[in-house]
Order: structure tokens, then sequence, then C-alpha cells
């Protein structure tokens, strides 16, 4: 083997996501979810849900809403270990992957969607999949 390749080293440079504003490309098939989340506050109610398949953008828009709004960040998995008053408090909760709420969180997030609805505050939800496929149960 002869050549430049031979003599090359690979480098393993670490590759660390970026989710500004500025690092989204919007295209036509994420431009609604864009103009969603940039209507910000002027949402037509207090909860926002971006639904859509992995690698979509979801959790890149979430991360520029919740920068915007200063909101709290709270994985839908991690709702039964959390508090949602203190996450409300902050005005603005961005619920990562909201399909996956576990059974045991499932009071937790209704509790915090009231509770965000009762103070006025913002809920934006990512997830995979529509909410009546979440398979969520009110008691």
């Amino acid at each position: 083997m002869s050549g430049k390749g031979r003599d090359q080293l690979p480098l393993d440079l670490p590759v660390e996501p970026r989710f500004g504003r500025e690092d989204f490309l919007v295209s036509a098939s994420n431009e609604a979810a864009y103009t969603a989340v940039e209507s910000w506050p002027d949402w037509p109610g207090p909860t926002l849900a971006l639904v859509g398949p992995p690698g979509s953008g979801k959790s890149h828009l979430g991360a520029i809403w919740a920068a915007r709004a200063r909101a709290r960040t709270v994985a839908a998995a991690a709702l039964d270990r959390s508090d949602p008053s203190a996450l409300v408090e902050a005005g603005a909760v961005l619920v990562e992957d909201g399909d996956a709420v576990s059974a045991a969180g499932e009071a937790a997030f209704f509790h915090l969607l009231n509770l965000a609805r009762e103070r006025g505050a913002f809920v934006l939800v990512t997830a995979n999949a529509a909410p009546d496929l979440w398979g969520v149960r009110t008691r």
C-alpha cells in the first residue's frame, strides 16, 4: 500500500451536538414545528407537543425554546422523581420524551400539567408518538 492513506492516523474527535437556533435548519418537513415553537408565548394554550420520529429535530427545537423561555428540562421517565411545583416555578418546563413517561410518573405528569395551567406556566413536550398512543391513563 502506498500513498498518503497509509501514513494517516484516524483521529477520534468527539462530535458534540449543537442545539442553538443558528444550528437548526428549517425545511419543509419541520417548518410548522419551528413556527409553533417560535410563536411562544402566543400559543393557543399553555401546552405544546412536538411529535415526530427520532432524529427529526424535536430535542433541538425543545432546546431552542427552553433557552428562550428559560425553561426547566425534565425527562418524562424521571417525572416520578421530580417536584412538579419546583419545575413550574420557572414559568416554563420542557418535558423530553413524553411518550416514555413511566406508570409511576403518570400522576406527576398530570399534576405538572394541571399546576402549569393553574400558575400560568408553559409546557413543551417532545415525543415520538402522539399523546393518545402513550398508554397514559387517568386514575
